[in-house]
């Protein structure tokens, strides 16, 4: 009897710890793309509850190979619970209450519903309002939410592709997460089938054993799952986007064609240079100095900039170099304030 209450409790742990996880994780990741987007005035994301008469065959999922869905065999009356949101200049909220939306009730929310029976992204116009509503998916293609992205105007490819993105990012999390624990958050264990009553020693050994398939990107050093992770994630997914947009043969024909350079055009040059190429460090800042570099150098400027990680590239940079991109950063940060974006 005590093993069994154990083992029930340590299930009630898990699901609450998942969706208090899930729940930071959404809560970040919203501030994040609510500042670098614009035009959002609301954005949600709403977790699947248990429906009515609801059963193992009810739950929608998304063929990932041929991009099919397969509806439930009868009515389900679906329902959703508002988890987090970000609302015009209000703070992001993580939602506590009880409140429930109901598919045979809320018939203004149909949208929402929509998705998570077909599993499909749909762009709907409620009020005079753009909706942008994405299925939230686990590691099985099952839809276990919505997320709902409430614009003033259409979204332009640019921003649209965007979110796509992230949401790409968000499933990534939650998959992790989902490993960390052991338990998703509509309540079932990670690999169901294996999970019978066990020992304490056996599920310790399974929490660990969970934890080290995380990736490490998503545990610290406490081995304790980071939300805020996602921000990264997101940051480093925009700069891939910004940095992809050059063109790849722009500086070798700096130097092939000796295309004259403005004064801070010259100071950034040089900030990525000593990023990337440790042995540049004393070199003067100066037009003749850059065309002197080798082709090789110069044509391997893009890609470097391309896979450059500034999460760990800080981290390996020498004293000399931290020396020189100071004095770069002090002596013509009144030429260029971009730069402090650039050095750190």
């Amino acid at each position: 009897l005590l093993q069994g209450v154990a083992y029930h409790l340590g299930f009630a742990f898990s699901l609450v710890n998942s969706r208090y996880l899930l729940s930071s994780m959404i809560h970040d990741a919203f501030d994040w793309i609510y500042k670098r987007l614009g035009n959002i005035y609301e954005i949600a994301f709403y977790h699947r509850c248990n429906d009515d008469g609801d059963d193992v065959n009810h739950s929608t999922t998304i063929d990932s190979t041929e991009e099919k869905t397969y509806p439930p065999s009868k009515e389900v009356n679906y329902k959703l619970r508002k988890l987090v949101s970000k609302h015009d200049i209000h703070q992001t909220t993580v939602h506590t209450d009880l409140y429930v939306i109901d598919k045979k009730k809320n018939h203004l929310y149909y949208y929402l519903f929509d998705v998570l029976e077909s599993g499909y992204s749909l762009v709907n116009c409620i009020l005079g309002r753009k909706h942008y509503t994405f299925p939230f998916t686990d590691c099985n293609n099952k839809v276990i939410g919505v997320i709902d992205v409430c614009c003033l105007n259409f979204l332009n490819k640019h921003k649209l592709d965007y979110l796509h993105k992230s949401l790409i990012h968000f499933q990534e999390g939650y998959e992790q997460l989902v490993i960390y624990t052991g338990v998703d958050t509509y309540g079932q264990y990670n690999n169901a089938d294996e999970y019978n009553i066990i020992s304490k020693n056996q599920e310790e050994t399974e929490i660990n054993s969970q934890i080290e398939e995380v990736k490490p990107d998503w545990i610290d050093e406490n081995n304790k799952f980071i939300p805020k992770i996602i921000v990264k994630k997101l940051a480093k997914m925009e700069l891939s986007l910004l940095t992809l947009k050059i063109d790849k043969d722009l500086f070798r024909n700096i130097k092939r064609y000796e295309i004259q350079l403005c004064n801070s055009e010259i100071y950034l040059l040089w900030t990525v240079i000593l990023l990337f190429n440790r042995s540049q460090g004393d070199e003067s800042l100066n037009q003749e100095n850059i065309f002197k570099l080798s082709d090789s150098m110069m044509a391997g400027i893009h890609e470097s900039i391309v896979d450059y990680d500034p999460f760990v590239g800080e981290q390996q940079l020498i004293t000399s170099q931290k020396s020189r991109l100071n004095e770069i950063y002090e002596s013509k940060l009144s030429i260029n304030e971009e730069l402090d974006l650039v050095l750190f």
